[in-house]
């Protein structure tokens, strides 16, 4: 309903029946992000991801 309805609608949904399946999809977001960067010539610190990670974050809130 919010997708449909709301003025101002989010740019993605998770569509999942409970938190431990919502864990589950962000858990493999984040395995992806992990496996994107890991041994590549311009990888990124730990540290680094999660600056991009809180960065993220904080772009939603208005």
């Amino acid at each position: 309903m919010h997708a449909l309805f709301d003025e101002q609608p989010r740019l993605r949904y998770m569509v999942v029946p409970n938190r431990e399946e919502a864990g589950w999809t962000v858990g493999t977001a984040i395995r992806k992000v992990v496996q994107l960067n890991e041994g590549q010539e311009h990888a990124f610190s730990r540290d680094e991801l999660i600056e991009m990670l809180d960065q993220a974050m904080g772009a939603g809130e208005n």
